[in-house]
């Protein structure tokens, strides 16, 4: 991974609560908007989920030097690309696309293994 690459997932990770505040209140905004039926909610509420999907993935790509373990490691990384899965698997919900059964699933069972090997 080149230099710049890096500097820019530390970068994110370091900031990763605003962009979570950030992402969640265009969620927010977005989910009212198309509750109420006002055109362009759908969008704003893909946009919004779909950055907050990529934070989490590119959170899993951080090398994180504070954590030493190999298993703790892996068990980072697992987490990330399980919440990366369930806030796709959110958004299937909220706009009724079909099966986003079997996403959840795999989303929790990566997100519990991580929480149970960091336990």
């Amino acid at each position: 991974m080149s230099e710049k690459l890096y500097r820019l997932l530390a970068k994110i990770y370091r900031n990763l609560f605003n962009f979570e505040i950030i992402a969640l209140i265009l969620i927010g905004i977005a989910f009212l908007l198309k509750n109420q039926g006002i055109s362009g909610g759908s969008i704003l509420l893909i946009i919004s989920i779909s950055f907050m999907a990529n934070l989490y993935f590119y959170c899993a790509l951080h090398k994180d030097d504070t954590i030493v373990d190999g298993i703790l490691k892996f068990s980072h990384k697992i987490g990330f690309y399980g919440l990366a899965v369930l806030s796709i698997n959110i958004l299937f919900k909220l706009q009724h696309w079909p099966n986003p059964n079997k996403m959840i699933y795999i989303g929790i069972l990566f997100v519990l293994f991580a929480i149970g090997v960091n336990a």
